[in-house]
């Protein structure tokens, strides 16, 4: 997707993102809003928790406001569900008597009357669906940041979510999803389910992925041991592959991917000097496998968010990264805190593995990560994305010392390419 002036654009209302009136609707403009107002070409917004900060915005209508309360993401107790809804309805109700939370999208009326047709309006045509509105949820500033519509009837109940690319960034996203989908849509998964595709599409200057709202018959919060057999049962979507890393189709491309990185560089050939000849274990893996991507429930559990899903990957990779975002995100621990405790604890967590092995499984998720965020920092380089490019470079610094300290261990081995035609697999 070429970058154009319109994904540059600045919206009217300063703090609001660009594709707020560059992408759902173009040349629409933006402002606050006070009152009732009957203007056709004006579409009322909640922004939580403000405009300037916003995670989602919720059209001023009571279909949308129960749309929103009703929505289930994680594996929270009920009672957290109730309160994290109440909380919502306040913010929506209460809460929108403040001017900081009101936006109003005014769009320019035309010789008929009216208003041009909006991102909603072009995918409810296209899927064929009595839409009545969309609550925009975006999360917080991140280099992948994108608008999922979550499009709702006149009850509140959902009926798509739609997620926008307006970015080149997000556009490759999106095609990873479209990718990831289709192929899980035409292999056997008994113990999940992953949504449908919908539809997708073009509009303005971005494009669109229209997928199905998962559920579950009845919700249960799952112990640690049922979200490792889920992680487990996504491994087997693909036929995978082993041997040494450095023949690795998944190490020629972190090398590749890594090699315009600064930080990236460094880590991934500080981590193939260290593992370059310990045997590797691919196989498919979700990507982002985190409780707020995952409803858990009889008769399965519905995983979502596949953008980053990858065929071969190395094993245990969705299994360390749910531990790590737990323990960062739930229970406050730093990055490096969270990296060490599942370091002590490799054994249980991907017990398959020999030790050594297991160590290097670590090493090449890190690494991993750490090229990923680099990469996205390019498109925006936000201050925690920098943060956490450098707390994992230092990590991997610190977790190849002992294998270079003078005494500690043997000498280590001189560093193996991936990209010597000798040791390339067949």
């Amino acid at each position: 997707m070429r970058d154009t002036p319109a994904m540059r654009a600045t919206p009217s209302t300063p703090g609001l993102p660009v594709w707020l009136t560059s992408v759902l609707w173009p040349g629409a403009t933006s402002s606050g809003w006070s009152g009732a107002s009957g203007r056709t070409d004006r579409h009322r917004l909640i922004a939580v928790p403000d405009a300037a900060k916003a995670t989602q915005f919720v059209p001023w209508r009571a279909s949308s406001i129960a749309a929103s309360a009703r929505r289930a993401s994680d594996d929270r107790p009920r009672s957290r569900q109730w309160k994290d809804a109440a909380g919502v309805l306040g913010l929506l109700t209460i809460g929108a008597a403040k001017a900081s939370r009101r936006v109003a999208v005014s769009t320019a009326v035309g010789q008929a009357g009216a208003a041009p047709p909006s991102l909603v309006d072009h995918v409810a045509g296209h899927l064929g669906l009595d839409v009545a509105s969309a609550i925009i949820l975006c999360g917080p500033p991140r280099a992948n940041q994108k608008p999922i519509l979550q499009l709702h009837d006149h009850v509140g109940r959902t009926l798509a979510y739609v997620k926008v690319a307006w970015n080149p960034l997000t556009a490759e996203l999106l095609r990873n999803e479209l990718t990831a989908l289709t192929h899980l849509a035409g292999i056997e998964h008994p113990e999940f389910a992953a949504p449908r595709v919908l539809g997708n599409g073009q509009w303005a200057e971005g494009s669109w992925l229209a997928i199905d709202p998962v559920r579950v018959g009845r919700r249960r919060r799952p112990d640690q041991a049922q979200l490792d057999r889920l992680a487990l049962s996504i491994q087997r979507t693909s036929p995978g592959w082993q041997g040494p890393a450095a023949d690795s189709p998944f190490v020629r491309r972190l090398v590749d991917d890594a090699a315009s990185l600064p930080a990236g560089r460094i880590a991934v050939d500080r981590v193939l000097h260290r593992h370059g000849d310990v045997p590797l274990v691919l196989a498919a893996r979700h990507g982002d496998f985190v409780p707020w991507n995952i409803l858990s429930g009889q008769p399965v559990c519905s995983v979502w968010d596949w953008e980053r899903y990858d065929q071969l990957a190395p094993v245990g990779s969705d299994r360390i990264h749910h531990r790590v975002q737990v323990g960062i995100q739930r229970r406050g621990l730093t990055f490096p805190d969270a990296v060490a405790g599942i370091a002590a604890q490799l054994g249980n967590i991907v017990p398959e593995l020999a030790p050594d092995a297991a160590q290097a499984h670590l090493d090449w998720y890190l690494a991993e990560v750490l090229v990923r965020y680099e990469n996205d920092a390019q498109s925006n380089a936000t201050p925690r994305l920098l943060d956490r490019i450098a707390k994992l470079a230092s990590i991997l610094e610190q977790r190849a010392a002992p294998a270079s300290a003078a005494g500690s261990q043997p000498a280590p081995r001189q560093p193996v390419s991936p990209l010597d035609p000798s040791r390339r697999a067949t």
